[in-house]
């Protein structure tokens, strides 16, 4: 099955802190937990996965994490 690597950006927006490093904890515990391979990097995080769909689960998954302490959030992703 043909791979597929994105890269990902998720930002709080009205949050009670400047840190977005919780949220970022967040994001990596939902790809540990999935079992995917990542790579951290400066503004986006790689993701390698098997399709679309499972980039829309992931979304969904990170909206849901980040709701807890933001009003709302910007997902940014590239492949």
């Amino acid at each position: 099955m043909t791979k597929l690597v994105v890269s990902i950006s998720v930002t709080p927006i009205g949050t009670a802190d400047t840190s977005v490093s919780k949220y970022v904890r967040e994001v990596i515990s939902i790809l540990q937990k999935a079992g995917l391979k990542y790579r951290v990097g400066a503004g986006f995080t790689d993701v390698e996965i098997d399709s679309f769909e499972t980039l829309a689960k992931l979304l969904s998954e990170f909206h849901t994490a980040y709701k807890n302490g933001s009003k709302k959030g910007v997902h940014s992703y590239k492949n």
